[in-house]
């Protein structure tokens, strides 16, 4: 007992259970004497009696050369004594006559992993990860391998345009993608390269070509059509992702900006930047609020209208003749419409209390503005406006009817009123 209790404890040698996988062993093809023996053998592998293991092995193919199971076994006896090429070699030999062997393409996974050869060893696991999808460590080593991949080609890629090697850079990537299709984030980097050296098409074949769209490419689609102009493409490459639009914040931002960019697109020429404008002319008001707001096309003139006598020379004279007919703006006494005109904040309420009086757009209680009596001219206009809360006084509680409008500033409250009339 004295002796048995200071011996050296003897442990089993760590297999990782991802690198071994047993072989199948069909039954009948062997007697039961070299069945029994081959099983053995496969222990002897797991347990590091590699000799024996080949022995058996090798005794068996003596007979029958073309057995898979003990080619197998003899391929994980030598990856058990760390000569990987000798496995490697006899891997391959099997995959040649058994392309769908689970065994031998882990077994040959194992042996490009060992050596280094990782973008080889990913497609092996991922196939065989296919043919045997319920294995969790199969598919752990597969996941590991596959980080391991995608990081490293991403970090190659990134020194190698970095050097300004890009050419290099894309065909590394291309590399890496042919071994293992299902890289998105290798995918994604070679698009962003392609998209610098003025390739978007060919950005967009890569990205198109994924097995699997996942969100990542949905939106990097949607956002390369959208830069291209093609609304309706990235509106429908939104719509083909692999979730519902309204559960993904970026995909719902990306629909705002194609709806945005398409209201832009549908206004005339010279108010397609008005965002941009620091400030907007009495004739591109005119033009906006009449291009924006829908329920504008359909009234009919409130007056006769009076005549302006100098709209022949701007581009938005068809405008400013249906926002005077409308009673929307008016003309001076002395018959001028003044199109360059710098638009306040004043007369944009007026504008903007009397869309929502065509509309009939009910009257609500606002807070005065402090820099404004009742006396002033626009000052009922002005309590229109802070009520439907198109407008919104500063933070001191002043109107400010005096400070001149920017472009985004009208095109806010335009929208405003196009979002509300809308409703009626």
């Amino acid at each position: 007992i004295l002796v048995t209790a200071c011996g050296k404890t003897v442990e089993a040698p760590h297999i990782d259970d991802s690198d071994y996988i047993t072989p199948d062993f069909p039954k009948g093809l062997l007697s039961p004497k070299d069945e029994k023996a081959l099983h053995a053998a496969w222990n002897d592998v797991l347990t590091g009696q590699v000799e024996r293991a080949e022995q058996t092995a090798n005794g068996i193919l003596a007979t029958r050369p073309d057995f898979i199971p003990a080619q197998v076994v003899l391929g994980f006896a030598a990856l058990r004594a760390e000569r990987v090429q000798d496995a490697d070699a006899i891997f391959a030999s099997v995959l040649r006559s058994e392309p769908n062997d689970v065994a031998a393409l882990v077994g040959q996974a194992s042996a490009k992993r060992k050596q280094g050869q990782l973008e080889q060893a990913l497609p092996l696991y991922l196939k065989a990860g296919k043919l045997r999808p319920r294995d969790s460590a199969l598919s752990r080593r597969a996941s590991e391998t596959r980080l391991a991949v995608t990081e490293g080609a991403i970090s190659k890629a990134g020194s190698l345009s970095s050097e300004g090697k890009k050419t290099e850079a894309i065909l590394m990537l291309e590399k890496a993608l042919t071994l293992a299709p299902d890289l998105s984030p290798v995918r994604l980097q070679l698009a962003d390269l392609l998209i610098g050296a003025g390739r978007p098409t060919d950005a967009l074949s890569v990205l198109a070509a994924a097995p699997e769209f996942d969100r990542n490419i949905t939106l990097r689609i949607a956002t390369i059509r959208f830069e291209d102009g093609d609304l309706a493409g990235a509106e429908m490459a939104l719509k083909r992702g692999p979730r519902d639009l309204q559960d993904d914040p970026d995909a719902v931002a990306m629909m705002a900006k194609i709806r945005e960019k398409r209201s832009s697109m549908a206004l005339p020429e010279p108010l397609r930047a008005i965002g941009d404008s620091p400030r907007i002319t009495r004739a591109e008001l005119a033009a906006l609020v009449v291009s924006r707001v829908e329920l504008l096309a359909s009234r009919k003139p409130t007056s006769e209208g009076e005549v302006a006598s100098d709209l022949s020379r701007t581009w938005a004279r068809p405008q400013i003749l249906r926002v005077i007919e409308l009673g929307l703006m008016d003309v001076y006494s002395n018959h001028m419409f003044q199109p360059a005109g710098i638009v306040r904040r004043g007369e944009l309420a007026v504008l903007a209390a009397r869309v929502l009086d065509l509309a009939n757009w009910g009257r609500t209680n606002a807070t005065p503005p402090k820099d404004m009596s009742p006396s002033h001219l626009q000052y009922a206009p002005v309590l229109r406006v802070l009520g439907a809360a198109v407008m919104q006084n500063a933070a001191s509680g002043a109107f400010e009817p005096w400070r001149i409008v920017s472009g985004a500033d009208a095109k806010s409250v335009v929208d405003s009123l196009a979002r509300l009339t809308a409703q009626k």
